[in-house]
């Protein structure tokens, strides 16, 4: 893990990046717990759980779901119950009944991201938007999602993020149904282990209205306990601690428990829990088979395709942990012109600075080679500029490599 350059690292970051307990769910309620799921129905009372259309939502009143809560809350009764009164509210004032229908519709093996409804997200964050992915050694179900690529600005500058919300709550409810099956097929709890990439995560990705936009987003995060129950943070450098300084606030203390952030050598830590045909190729892994290695999948030159949206940028965002390593790119414009332009941010002050200055690009150019060493740790943003464009989309190819200094 890189040294913390310029800002203060977060008092809580060594016991994030330590090794997690194992707090995976294992097997079914223990017959103690069996005596405390009976005490929370009679807390929660017969008249509630017998209502509709909760009595016919078999995996909102089952014991698998009082287990998750009464693990979530350490086994106290109460609180439990509590929590799980909060949930049905939630459930009501969200409209989160309409979101269940809309999956018993569309079939759960149509996964969200995939729902017409959705395609204007998809066509702006597809990269950034979570995969439901594999399985995990222990059996839980594994996502991943580049938060890199979660352009939450551009959702919020698209006037999207009423839609964004609902598609998050749907992903939530999602999950809700698809761990229930799970476990009622095994006869064992079945968690969710979320692994996340924070390699390309922006210096200026995301705003004050994005950080108050995402507290509607978390809102629900809290009435699924136990869904998730384990998170890796793979990636994290100096950026990354800066950000958590800012994010840890919406994170609840039970959530901070599950999380490990690992560095930017993160792969050894994922074959800790995750077998290599498990893992994207992308990140070190050799599975590349899902539509989320499609987003991700290089021509045979180990080229990436993007398409640049008319009216809309595109820029690939590379944090530098080590001072001295060398970043080199090549790209190149399928048609037409298109914007380019490179820039750095120290981590000691956060200040643009030029690299390679904005400028049109004609296709005629062919490929379009550049190098920068960055002699400080910081961020190098690569940007494709086509908001001149009225009408056409452009199509870019590119490849980028970093190579450390020799210590």
């Amino acid at each position: 893990m890189a040294a913390l350059v310029g800002q203060e690292k977060p008092s809580d970051w060594d016991e994030l990046t330590g090794k997690r307990p194992d707090i995976f769910l294992k097997g079914q309620a223990t017959e103690e717990e069996k005596k405390q799921i009976a005490r929370m129905k009679e807390v929660i009372g017969e008249e509630v759980l017998s209502a509709s259309p909760l009595k016919d939502q078999e995996e909102n009143v089952s014991d698998d779901k009082f287990l998750r809560f009464l693990r979530g809350y350490d086994g106290d009764v109460e609180a439990s119950a509590e929590a799980y009164t909060a949930m049905l509210k939630f459930r009501k004032d969200n409209n989160i009944d309409e979101r269940r229908s809309d999956i018993l519709k569309m079939g759960l093996d149509v996964y969200p991201n995939r729902w017409p409804q959705y395609k204007p997200l998809w066509d702006i964050i597809a990269k950034g938007m979570r995969e439901c992915y594999s399985f995990d050694k222990f059996g839980n179900l594994v996502t991943v999602t580049s938060i890199g690529d979660l352009d939450i600005r551009k959702v919020l500058d698209k006037e999207l993020g009423n839609l964004y919300v609902q598609y998050t709550q749907t992903l939530d409810e999602w999950y809700n149904l698809k761990l229930f099956n799970l476990s009622k097929e095994r006869g064992m709890c079945v968690g969710r282990h979320d692994v996340i990439n924070v390699t390309t995560f922006g210096l200026f990705q995301f705003n004050g209205a994005c950080y108050k936009f995402l507290e509607r987003v978390f809102e629900g995060n809290g009435h699924y306990p136990e869904s998730c129950v384990r998170i890796t943070s793979c990636g994290n450098g100096w950026l990354a601690m800066m950000a958590w300084n800012i994010m840890r606030p919406f994170i609840p203390a039970r959530t901070k428990q599950k999380l490990r952030a690992v560095g930017v050598d993160f792969l050894p830590v994922l074959l800790e829990s995750l077998d290599a045909d498990q893992i994207p190729a992308c990140w070190g892994g050799i599975k590349n088979d899902t539509e989320f290695d499609r987003l991700f999948r290089k021509d045979e030159h180990g080229s990436t395709t993007a398409w640049v949206s008319r009216r809309d940028d595109f820029h690939v965002q590379l944090n530098i942990n080590q001072p001295g390593t060398t970043v080199e790119w090549v790209w190149k414009l399928d048609s037409y012109t298109i914007g380019f332009q490179a820039t750095f941010a120290a981590a000691t002050d956060l200040k643009e600075s030029e690299v390679v200055a904005p400028a049109i690009v004609d296709a005629s150019e062919g490929e379009l080679k550049g190098e920068y060493v960055a002699e400080v740790p910081g961020t190098l943003v690569l940007k494709w500029d086509n908001t001149s464009s009225i009408f056409r989309s452009k199509k870019i190819m590119y490849r980028v490599k970093k190579t450390q200094a020799k210590k």
